[in-house]
């Protein structure tokens, strides 16, 4: 049913692909259900979001990452990373 893709097979799509499941093949969301469900019943444990991911995580963390000094450009592409140049580990910016 409609309900039972929007409910259940979308945000599993979303999380096991990274893509809305109309970017995705079936085969694609069927080898990742697959891997991720059926081959591993009894490790598998999911905690759904109650209301809107952007709302209840995403938001709340670009708000502390801002409030932080960090300043985010959505809708921009990044080229590269730069590492800093006295720990390579260390990221000393972007590239747009």
């Amino acid at each position: 049913s409609k309900r039972l893709y929007a409910e259940v097979f979308e945000p599993m799509i979303l999380t096991g692909l990274f893509a809305p499941g109309a970017q995705c093949s079936a085969a694609a969301a069927m080898g990742m259900a697959y891997f991720f469900v059926l081959k591993s019943q009894t490790s598998f444990d999911v905690r759904w979001c109650r209301g809107n991911v952007g709302d209840k995580i995403f938001r709340p963390w670009v708000e502390l990452m801002e409030e932080k000094g960090v300043k985010t450009m959505p809708n921009t592409r990044v080229a590269d990373l730069v590492a800093h140049p006295d720990d390579p580990k260390r990221l000393k910016g972007v590239a747009l």
